[in-house]
């Protein structure tokens, strides 16, 4: 029942200002004020805020229904558009994020303000003091569910430079062309956003490479 307002106007200490600053990017006003957070997870539109910051922070997702409760793993939860582990019975009723994420941060384009994203991105750095020593990085609107890119991972934990993490998400996808938005177009959405998203999370933690 909790609303994407009651998130984005909340306080969730210096771990989790992740999930209030991507609160920003949902729909409209109206939208955050009436669409709840365990009504987005189980929509599982594939470019959803709430869907993408799952995967990226492993969230365990609890339904239950007359039978009992159950703890989903984010990455088990999405099936594909629109389909999820969820039985016909069931809803969600907790969602754990069981990872800090300091130094996140969630970015995306769409076509008008407040319209769902063609290409979303959400960033997490590990540091070690001030440097980079690692990461994870999710990606919405290039399949089915969200999607963690272990490709772009590779380079933060090498100590690679955001270029090359942008580069290396971007590269490793499996994509086709859909209508007016092409292979090319995602893979160049997918580099500036995961570049954003990796500028974002450094510079507002007062982190650097």
């Amino acid at each position: 029942m909790t609303t994407h307002q009651q998130v984005e106007t909340g306080y969730l200490g210096t771990d989790f200002v992740v999930l209030r600053d991507a609160m920003r990017w949902v729909g409209h006003y109206p939208i955050r004020t009436r669409g709840t957070v365990g009504g987005s997870i189980a929509h599982a539109d594939a470019t959803a805020e709430w869907c993408l910051l799952a995967i990226l922070l492993d969230a365990r997702i609890v339904v239950e229904s007359v039978r009992g409760r159950r703890m989903i793993e984010a990455d088990s939860f999405f099936f594909g558009y629109y389909a999820t582990d969820l039985a016909f019975d069931e809803m969600i009723v907790e969602i754990f994020f069981p990872n800090r994420a300091p130094h996140a941060a969630v970015t995306e384009f769409a076509e008008r303000r407040g319209d769902f994203a063609i290409v979303a991105a959400a960033v997490s750095l590990d540091l070690d003091g001030v440097e980079v020593v690692g990461g994870r990085v999710a990606l919405a609107g290039v399949g089915a569910t969200p999607v963690r890119s272990p490709a772009a991972e590779a380079v933060l934990a090498a100590g690679g430079t955001f270029a090359d993490c942008a580069d290396a998400a971007a590269d490793a996808l499996d994509l086709e062309d859909e209508g007016m938005f092409t292979v090319e177009y995602r893979r160049t959405l997918v580099r500036t956003l995961v570049t954003d998203a990796y500028g974002d999370a450094l510079v507002s933690q007062g982190a650097h490479t």
